[in-house]
């Protein structure tokens, strides 16, 4: 039995729910084109998506700002049992989607963290 929050999905059109995290602008943006696209989108996908308003076109460095996102959401993510990821080349898989993580991996994620934040909070101090 998993100690974790469930995912929930719509009952009509079976989409994802995301969970209560207190995401930013951009992370709430990247998370709706994650979850509604029809195939998992590539991060030039997620780029024209999430930078499309932008009358700038964005930041100067697009791909430094998805990943960074990404990485923050995985933190949050970490503590409900979920992750995105990135397909890989090795087995033919491609752009992101959302998985779902082992107890285990959940646990270490959370331990790693605890002890970084713990860290700087000495540094600081």
């Amino acid at each position: 039995m998993r100690s974790l929050t469930t995912i929930s999905r719509c009952c009509c059109c079976r989409q994802l729910i995301p969970p209560r995290i207190g995401w930013t602008g951009l992370q709430r943006k990247i998370w709706d084109r994650i979850v509604t696209a029809w195939y998992p989108p590539t991060v030039n996908d997620i780029i024209a998506d999430v930078f499309a308003d932008d009358p700038d076109g964005g930041p100067d460095d697009p791909l430094a700002d998805i990943t960074t996102t990404i990485r923050a959401m995985n933190r949050k993510l970490a503590y409900k049992g979920l992750r995105v990821r990135i397909g890989s080349k090795q087995t033919g898989e491609n752009g992101y989607r959302l998985i779902e993580t082992s107890e285990e991996f959940t646990r270490r994620c959370a331990d790693s963290w605890s002890r970084q934040r713990a860290k700087k909070l000495r540094k600081a101090a």
